[in-house]
């Protein structure tokens, strides 16, 4: 081998070293693209199930109250006991308006209370 064979034999592994640094660093950067989009693909999956606890979460609150408000309503409707009998309240929720009834009612009987 000569020197001029050493030189060329040098300069194709210092050339080889460029294309094994360049095939590194496009390596590098390709899975940090790749890591990026799966960044991006967790944030969006993260914020889909925030909305999703949200939107639970303001279906829960809306559910309490409806429960609270029927509560409140059958609490209302208890009998109580009282010396001249069981006094049963009706909110206005139950009846209609007062003068329809008497509308309806001037011309037919009142219908039969039940008997506790």
């Amino acid at each position: 081998m000569t020197v001029a064979d050493g030189k060329v034999a040098e300069r194709e592994i210092d050339k080889l070293n460029v294309e094994k640094a360049e095939m590194n660093a496009r390596i590098q950067t390709l899975e940090a693209e790749r890591a990026k989009q799966e960044a991006g693909k967790a944030m969006s999956e993260a914020e889909r199930a925030q909305r999703t606890a949200a939107a639970e979460a303001e279906r829960a609150a809306k559910a309490k109250a409806e429960s609270d408000k029927l509560m409140k309503e059958l609490a209302n409707l208890k009998a109580q006991q009282t010396e001249r009998g069981i006094v049963l309240t009706i909110g206005t929720s139950c009846l209609p308006p007062a003068r329809r009834i008497c509308r309806r009612t001037r011309t037919r009987a009142w219908p039969p209370l039940p008997n506790f």
